[in-house]
């Protein structure tokens, strides 16, 4: 674990109180130059060293460029002359005069405060200012020095004495941490955390016994984050088993938190036994309670009384901890009824039996036993539906284990026993909203033979309970089945490998994992039992309430069996020369989409169904639908940043205008997320972090700087960043603002990596593990990666160099030498982009399906870019040029201008199996390519422009060797930029061609005709089966409605690429 890489907002500051009211109003005025100026008077009235630092705080956000260095000048004095502040106001304001410098806090005003807290240590309130500031900058090392000084100068205080112990722990997890601290701060923490509960040898100074200390439970916790990062097994057991310590003794005192982290801890460690006997201590409990339970006291399933035997059959010792006694308050009853029925403690056992010598014996013994409590629960009325659920689960779980350990999962005395007990769990909770997905974990554990078995059973046994179910009087619940029907058989339909034979429809699968004939089975049965369902306003209404809801799930399933039928899967990512929906079946993924679209508007809260459609839509360039729909998420910051991926990753390329603020978008898209992270990063935490200290909530702060460093590597921030960037740069030809003024990627180091943490959940997870998952389906390329963000974040440096231009009042004296420096700078600027992109491009670990074609080209183009400079500012600059440079040189551009020829003719060439009165469709699905094409000429383009400007500066100050060297190097890069004006040509043509053909009527029959058919097929054909059942569910006026919200969208689309810049 790290300090979050991006550094916080500076802290507020105010001055105080005792300051006169003109120099006051006008510090936070930020009237600069004038507070500056009555600071530095009053310094020399009073000899006051606060109000020095009050004036260098002000110079240091003034415009005059050497004032502002002169926080940092200060601070670095002080440091280095070994000074102590004694005026904490005095030490903030040099805190926020070093803001925005490249300076490093922990070595520097991170020094002082410890200073400062050492040089005053009776005062506590300074001390906690100082650990506050630490802790606000993520100074772990200096704030636990500050929390050491604090808790030994108050050493009653264990609120002190836990702000001691969590900084140290904070230090002791730093991989930053070297030499001998990595070595004594674990050892140390321990000790500390130990000590804190009276848990190690008495040494005569501990404060009080520990039935004395009132200790809270985040105390704790704290304590077991500890020992599970730093504590020996065997030395975490013997600790929890101490008498009045342990689990027992955690839940007892209503501690349900640490409880579980304990059962965790001994989980982590490995101590089985330990777990086992914590869950019959607490199981016996709660069955002696159930004897003055009357209802309770059943036989059970083997015919005898309910009684204590332990439950998982290990003998009983201290190691669970101390039993409890008989007489049970309503606080420790509660306490132990709700353990009882913690899932996490259920699953613990499980695995804890499983490792145990004795493990199917343990595993039978551990199953009656929780059948009892189940029973003794229910009559108390504490089994509500989710732990009804949990209960049924676990059963499962048990029989699949069983079967495993005796080698026979489905010869049993009783039949077919693992598949009745799949049956009746789908039965019984066929109607919550994650009934498929825990069946589905246990469908992948079965043998072909066996899931064949399910499906068959799931037909025949349903079939005999619903007969004519979709005339049946409870319709919503036929509905519910044969939802689930369905995606079993969708399941059991995607997980076959080539060349095997599909037991449902005895049907070769030639190419897998997908069996052709299902889908189109499984397609025909969705859209009855949807036309069904959609059709009875009672059943519809019933749906549309209910969190399962069974026609949501016809459709979604429906539609990705159409999605798959019409040949969508990853090899589309590589097709950037074609429309990302080249090899598809236009009909059929039109009438996906046309099929979510129309459900979507009766229950418009559907996530799942949202989700798609919007991925589906961006597949087809239908920007403006797709953001509309996404719009219904009333999206908020979590989503931005687990679902951001989703409309933000490459839509500059497909619709720019959503990135250039007008009458029709007041702001760029990608702005909430760069704000939402900004604000998220630099403020929200460091703010959470103080509380979190300041309320006492230890073990919470780990879980926080974790969020943090998540959120800081999240891949969202740098696609908001390079987004929003080359939308500016779209329009205007170049930003105003550098990549390393941005506050999200400006700090970024070489070492950093990012991360892809799009949660797509959401979507249905229905396909069995070797299918393509459907965000795949669904996608114009691949997800984020680590690779793909450095690649971004490079070419945008690339950009701002050539980009760069110095100010026209710039006029240096000594000209020659100063364009030198700046040559040598910039030289040493480009060998460094140029290494770190071919490296990634050419190198170890490099992935070409991580990009898409486009991608691809324009990141080789901006690699040969970054060469081609480097070379002229390397072998014609700063030195004669030679023969063999210049045909390095002169073979730099020619493979550059192969690329951009490359990358155009896939951009533009036409394929021979899209239709004339396709051309449109596919190039309006194919603007991506398009928009990657623009940069990568704008990138050309810029980069001559900068040559140029580099051999005019040459030649103003060596006239001679100037004009010999632009005399052969111009004519070169004249090569260059005639392909680059050669691209923005056609592109300039392409996008004028598609926006004349938009404007043309008949786009709505076109694009109904296309989903609905426009002529008669036989009864037998399925695609004529498919129009004609979606036909009879969507009406007229909603499939032209729908025709009209696509073709608005894309003239939207197109309305935002005429205001793209071409030169």
């Amino acid at each position: 674990m790290t300090p979050p890489r991006i550094p916080p907002m500076p802290r507020p500051v105010q001055l105080k109180h005792s300051v006169d009211l003109q120099l006051d109003h006008a510090f936070h005025e930020q009237q600069w130059t004038t507070a500056a100026n009555l600071a530095r008077q009053r310094h020399k009235a009073t000899k006051d060293e606060y109000y020095r630092a009050v004036e260098i705080a002000a110079k240091s956000r003034g415009d005059n460029a050497i004032d502002r260095t002169s926080g940092g000048e200060a601070v670095l004095a002080l440091v280095n002359d070994n000074a102590v502040v004694k005026d904490v106001d005095a030490l903030d304001l040099y805190e926020f005069a070093i803001d925005g410098l490249s300076m490093d806090y922990a070595k520097t005003i991170g020094v002082l405060r410890v200073r400062l807290a050492k040089a005053l240590p009776k005062d506590k309130n300074i001390g906690a200012r100082c650990l506050e500031a630490c802790m606000w900058h993520s100074d772990w090392e200096n704030a636990q020095e500050i929390a050491v000084s604090l808790n030994k100068n108050f050493p009653g205080d264990r609120k002190l004495l836990f702000q001691s112990i969590v900084t140290t722990f904070l230090v002791a997890i730093d991989d930053n941490t070297y030499g001998m601290k990595k070595n004594l701060f674990p050892n140390l923490v321990k000790a500390q955390a130990d000590r804190a509960f009276n848990l190690r040898p008495l040494t005569g100074k501990e404060q009080a016994s520990l039935d004395q200390i009132k200790i809270s439970e985040n105390e704790v916790k704290l304590w077991l984050q500890i020992r599970e990062k730093f504590g020996p097994a065997q030395e975490n057991l013997k600790l929890l088993s101490l008498p009045n310590w342990g689990p027992l003794y955690f839940l007892e005192h209503g501690f349900t938190d640490a409880f579980l982290l304990s059962v965790r801890l001994l989980t982590f460690n490995c101590q089985w036994e330990a777990v086992a006997r914590i869950t019959d201590a607490v199981f016996d409990k709660v069955i002696l309670m159930g004897h003055k339970i009357p209802s309770a006291v059943e036989t059970s399933d083997d015919g005898g009384q309910i009684d204590g035997s332990p439950a998982t059959s290990v003998k009983p010792n201290n190691a669970a901890s101390s039993i409890p006694s008989t007489a049970f308050s309503d606080s420790i009853r509660d306490q132990y009824m709700n353990a009882s029925r913690e899932w996490f403690l259920w699953i613990s056992t499980i695995t804890a039996t499983r490792n145990l010598p004795n493990g199917q014996e343990a595993l039978s013994v551990f199953r009656r036993k929780l059948k009892k409590v189940v029973r003794i629960l229910t009559s108390a009325g504490r089994m509500k539906a989710v732990f009804q659920q949990n209960y049924s689960r676990i059963l499962l779980e048990i029989r699949f284990i069983q079967a495993a350990i005796t080698g026979c999962p489905n010869s049993t005395s009783g039949g077919n026993d693992t598949i009745q007990h799949l049956l009746q769990f789908s039965k019984e909770h066929i109607s919550d909203s994650n009934c498929f997905t825990i069946l589905k974990g246990y469908l992948e554990r079965l043998d072909r033979e066996d899931l064949a078995s399910f499906g068959r059973a799931l037909n025949t046994d349903f079939a005999a309970e619903c007969a004519n179910e979709f005339k049946a009087p409870d319709l919503f619940h036929a509905l519910l089945l044969s939802s689930l029907k369905a995606r079993a058989r969708f399941f059991q339909a995607t997980s076959f490998t080539a060349g095997g034979v599909c037991e449902v429809c005895c049907t070769a699968v030639k190419e897998g994992p997908d069996c052709v004939t299902c889908l189109e089975s499984i397609v025909e049965y969705t859209l009855v039992a949807f036309q069904s369902g959609i059709q009875d306003e009672y059943a519809s209404q019933r749906a549309a309430d209910m969190t399962e809801d069974p026609l949501s799930n016809l459709a979604l399933l429906g539609s990705i069996c159409l999605v798959k039928l019409a040949g969508a899967h990853r090899t589309n990512w590589r097709h950037s020369n074609r429309s990302p929906i080249y090899n598809i079946d236009v009909k059929r993924f039109l009438q996906a989409i046309v099929w979510l679209d129309f459900y979507l508007k009766k229950v418009p809260k559907n996530d799942s169904l949202r989700l798609l459609l919007v991925k589906l839509y961006l597949m087809i360039g239908c920007v403006t639908q797709a953001l509309q729909a996404w719009s219904l998420f009333d999206v908020k910051n979590t989503l931005l940043e687990c679902l951001g991926t989703v409309c933000l990753d490459r839509l500059t390329s497909i619709s720019p205008g959503h990135f250039m603020p007008g009458p029709g978008h007041l702001r760029s898209y990608a702005e909430p997320f760069i704000r939402h992270f900004e604000t998220a990063i630099q403020k929200r935490y460091p703010d959470t972090v103080v509380k979190t200290l300041q309320n006492s909530s230890f073990a919470e702060l780990s879980n926080l700087i974790e969020l943090a460093q998540n959120q800081s590597r999240n891949c969202v921030i740098v696609l908001a960043v390079v987004e929003n960037r080359r939308g500016i740069r779209l329009k205007n030809g170049r930003n105003e603002t550098t990549m390393e003024d941005e506050p999200l990627l400006g700090c970024l180091s070489p070492n950093d990596k990012f991360q892809d943490f799009t949660d797509y959940n959401p979507l249905p997870q229905w396909a069995a593990p070797p299918s393509t998952p459907i965000q795949e389906l669904a996608a114009c390329g691949p997800p984020p990666t680590n690779r793909r963000c450095r690649l971004s974040i490079l070419a945008e440096r690339f950009l701002d160099q050539v980009c760069f231009a110095q100010p026209k009042d710039f006029k240096p004296s000594q000209t020659t030498q100063l364009l030198r420096i700046d040559w040598q700078t910039t030289a040493s600027s480009c060998h460094t982009n140029y290494k770190e992109l071919d490296s990634l491009m050419c190198g170890d670990g490099s992935d070409e399906n991580d990009l898409t074609d486009s991608e691809a080209w324009y990141f080789r183009t901006v690699t040969e870019l970054a060469k081609l400079l480097k070379l002229v500012y390397e072998t014609v600059l700063l030195a004669p040029s030679t023969k063999a440079t210049r045909e390095e040189i002169s073979t730099t551009i020619k493979r550059i201008i192969v690329i951009m020829q490359n990358q155009k003719q896939d951009c533009f060439t036409i394929p021979d199996k899209i239709p004339e009165n396709g051309h449109t469709f596919h190039g309006m699905a194919a603007l991506h390519a398009i928009g990657m094409l623009r940069e990568s000429s704008l990138a050309v383009k810029s980069t001559m422009q900068h040559v140029a400007t580099a051999l005019d500066r040459l030649k103003a100050t060596e006239k001679a060797r100037g004009a010999s060297e632009a005399a052969w190097l111009s004519p070169e890069a004249k090569k260059l930029s005639v392909a680059s004006i050669a691209a923005d040509v056609e592109t300039k043509g392409r996008v004028k061609a598609l926006t004349e053909d938009l404007r043309a009527n008949g786009w709505i029959d076109r694009l109904v005709g296309w989903a609905f058919g426009d002529e008669e097929r036989p009864d037998g054909d399925f695609a004529g089966l498919v129009e004609r059942k979606l036909a009879s569910f969507i009406p007229e006026d909603a499939r032209e409605s729908w025709a009209v919200g696509i073709a608005e969208s894309w003239r939207d689309v197109m309305k935002g690429w005429g205001a793209v810049r071409f030169e």
